[in-house]
C-alpha cells in the first residue's frame, strides 16, 4: 500500500494527467540519433553511475564529455556541437598527457559567467599509485580550448568532486578526502574564474572526531557569497550533515546536522542541495530492504536561524529505493524522482517549490511524467531561462524517453521515445540517461550497454574481454 502523501501525488497526477497530455507539454522536433564515442564500443564503464555529462550551450549548441577505455586507462575525452544545427565535431582528449594515463570519472561541466566560459573538474587516479587528484580546467571558447590544467588538492587523496559557481566568476569545489585516516571534506575555491586557487586546501571538518566517514557530498551557491556543501556521514549513525560560507568559502560555520535524526526514519543518504531564492534546499532518500522507501528534504534561510524540520516529499511501503534528481533555477527548485512499489509499476514525479522555497504540502503540486506501464527510473531534470523543463528518464531498461512543460511543470506532455533496444538485442540495456537546454532546444544523452553473457564465456574472459558500451546523443528543437 502507498501512504496517503504518496497517494495524494499519484491520484493528482491521474486527474491531471488528460490535461497534461494536451496543454503544457511542447511538441519537439526529435532529430537523429548519434553515437558519441568513435570507436565502437568504447564507452568506459566504472564503479560508479553518470561518469558522462552533457552541457546544452547558448546559441543551441552543446558539449558532451566521458571516460574512453584505453586499457588499462580511462581518459576524460569530450565532443562539441557549435550551434543547434550542427553534428558533433572531432572526439578530444579533455585532459593533458599528464592525466591520461589515468582512470577518469565523474566529469562536471558549468557555464560561467561570461560568453563562451565553461568550468570542467573529475576526479583523475593514477592505477600504478593509487594517487588521486581533482582536475579542473577551463574554456573561454565554449570549449574549443582548454585553459591550463589544475589540480587542487593539496594531498593525491582526494575522491569525487562537486562544483558550483558564482556569477561573478567564482569556482568552489568540494570533495571526499583519506588523507586523515577516514572520509572527510576538503575544499578549496578560486575567486578568478579558475585561474588561482588557495595553495592549501581546507578541511571543513576541522579535525572534529565526530566527524569523519563523509560520503556522497554535494555543493551549492546562491551566487552572493554563500555556499553550502552537504554530506551523508557514515561512521556512528548514518546523518546528514552540512556546513555553511557567507563569505565566498573565506571562513565557515560549524558542522551541524541537516536531518531530524528521529527513530525509525531509516539511514539518510545521497543528499543534494540547491538555492531556491533565499534557501537551501537539501534533499535526501531513506530506505529499508522490503520494507520502505522514503525522500525527505529540509531547508535552511538567509537569517541562518538554522535548518528546519524535515518534509516528507514521498513515502511508499515496500517500496523501491527511490531515484532523485534536484536542479534550481530563478528562485525555484525542482526535483524528480521515481518511486513505486517492488511489485508494481514505478513511475517518475515532478515536484517545486513555492515562493517561500518550501515544498508544497499536498500532493497538487507533484506531477506523474511517466505514461503507461513499466519500471520508470533514472530521470534527469533541465531548467532553461524561460522556466521551460525537459526530463529524460528509461523504462524496463529497453526504452529511453524525454518530455518538457513550458509552464514550469504546471503541466507535462506525452513521453516521447528517444532510443530502444530491439526484441533481437537479447541482454542488451539502455542506462542513466541525462538532459541538458538551453534557448529551446535540448539534448539527451544515454548509455548502451551490450549483454555481458554474450562476452564472458569463461573466468579467463573477465581478465581479458570488456563488455561494450556506447553513449548516444539525440537533440530535440522543443517548441517554444
Amino acid at each position: 500500500m502507498l501512504s496517503t502523501r504518496f497517494q495524494s501525488f499519484v491520484i493528482a497526477a491521474a486527474l491531471l494527467g488528460a490535461a497534461a497530455c494536451t496543454s503544457g507539454g511542447g511538441g519537439s522536433e526529435l532529430e537523429a540519433v548519434e553515437r558519441l564515442n568513435a570507436e565502437a564500443g568504447m564507452l568506459a564503464r566504472f564503479t560508479f553511475p553518470y561518469y558522462t555529462t552533457i552541457l546544452a550551450r547558448p546559441g543551441g549548441g552543446a558539449i558532451a564529455v566521458w571516460m574512453r577505455h584505453e586499457a588499462p586507462f580511462r581518459p576524460m575525452v569530450y565532443r562539441r556541437a557549435v550551434d543547434g544545427t550542427s553534428a558533433f565535431g572531432e572526439e578530444r582528449y579533455l585532459g593533458t598527457e599528464k592525466v591520461r594515463k589515468t582512470i577518469s570519472v565523474v566529469p562536471s561541466v558549468l557555464p560561467g559567467p561570461a560568453e563562451g566560459r565553461l568550468y570542467a573538474t573529475w576526479q583523475a587516479r593514477v592505477p600504478t599509485s593509487g594517487d588521486k587528484s581533482v582536475v579542473f580546467r577551463r574554456s573561454d571558447d565554449d570549449g574549443e580550448t582548454w585553459n591550463e590544467q589544475h589540480t587542487v588538492n593539496s594531498e593525491p587523496t582526494a575522491f569525487i568532486p562537486s562544483m558550483a559557481a558564482d556569477a561573478d566568476g567564482a569556482v568552489y569545489l568540494a570533495w571526499t578526502d583519506e588523507r586523515n585516516h577516514g572520509r572527510r571534506i576538503f575544499f578549496n575555491r578560486s575567486l578568478d574564474g579558475g585561474a588561482t586557487w588557495l595553495e592549501h586546501d581546507v578541511n571543513l571538518e576541522k579535525g572534529d572526531p565526530d566527524n569523519g566517514g563523509a560520503v556522497g557530498l554535494d555543493v551549492a551557491s546562491d551566487g552572493k557569497g554563500r555556499v553550502v556543501v552537504v554530506w551523508e556521514r557514515q561512521s556512528g549513525a548514518r546523518r546528514v550533515q552540512a556546513i555553511v560560507s557567507t563569505d565566498r568559502g573565506e571562513t565557515w560555520g560549524p558542522v551541524t546536522r541537516v536531518d531530524d535524526g528521529v527513530r525509525g526514519r531509516y539511514s539518510p543518504t545521497a543528499p543534494k542541495v540547491e538555492f531556491a531564492g533565499a534557501r537551501a534546499v537539501v534533499v535526501w532518500t531513506a530506505a529499508a530492504t522490503n520494507s520502505m522507501s522514503r525522500i525527505w528534504s529540509d531547508s535552511l534561510g538567509d537569517d541562518a536561524a538554522g535548518w528546519g524540520e524535515d518534509v516528507l516529499v514521498s513515502e511508499v511501503k515496500k517500496g523501491v529505493p527511490a531515484n532523485v534528481d534536484l536542479t534550481s533555477r530563478d528562485g525555484t527548485a525542482h526535483l524528480v524522482f521515481s518511486a513505486g512499489p517492488y511489485a508494481a509499476d514505478w513511475h517518475v514525479y515532478h515536484v517545486r517549490t513555492d515562493a517561500q522555497g518550501r515544498w508544497a504540502a499536498t500532493g497538487t503540486e507533484a506531477r506523474q511524467v511517466s505514461r503507461g506501464e513499466g519500471k520508470f527510473t533514472n530521470p534527469r531534470l533541465a531548467v532553461d531561462a524561460n522556466q521551460h523543463l525537459a526530463i529524460t528518464f528509461v523504462k524496463d531498461q529497453r526504452q529511453v524517453f524525454m518530455n518538457d512543460s513550458k509552464d514550469g511543470g504546471e503541466t507535462w506532455g506525452e513521453d516521447r521515445l528517444v532510443d530502444e533496444v530491439s526484441s533481437d538485442e537479447q541482454g542488451v540495456t539502455l542506462r542513466y540517461p541525462q538532459v541538458s537546454m538551453a534557448d529551446g532546444v535540448a539534448y539527451v544523452i544515454w548509455e548502451k550497454w551490450g549483454a555481458r553473457d554474450a562476452v564472458f564465456k569463461t573466468l579467463a574472459d573477465t581478465d581479458s574481454k570488456v563488455v561494450p558500451a556506447d553513449l548516444f546523443v539525440r537533440r530535440a528543437v522543443l517548441a517554444r
